[in-house]
């Protein structure tokens, strides 16, 4: 081990005790070399994906249809927003009836 479990301080080879935290180096020893001799390291350079990314799609500019303009701040939101994106304030609803 080159660290310290418990408090991760580097250590010296051979030493039983972390000298900075003193914990007992050789109770972590076995569970150490159990778990770095259960992985298999892979030999060969892992190769590039054939994944490619998709294009992004494109998207049309927001027309006078779909925004409103925020009363607050005078923000372009989309209709049928209750909060403003840019300010964060509550968009009221006026009811014209």
């Amino acid at each position: 081990m080159d660290k310290c479990p418990m408090c991760g301080a580097r250590l010296q080879q051979g030493l039983n005790y972390c000298e900075v935290c003193g914990a007992d180096i050789s109770t972590y020893q076995d569970v150490y070399n159990a778990v770095l001799n259960s992985y298999s390291y892979q030999t060969q350079q892992p190769q590039p994906s054939q994944y490619q990314q998709p294009p992004y799609p494109q998207y049309q500019q927001a027309n006078s249809y779909q925004t409103e303009t925020c009363p607050h701040c005078g923000a372009q939101i989309p209709k049928g927003t209750q909060y403003c994106p840019s300010c964060g304030k509550e968009i009221k609803k006026r009811h014209f009836w």
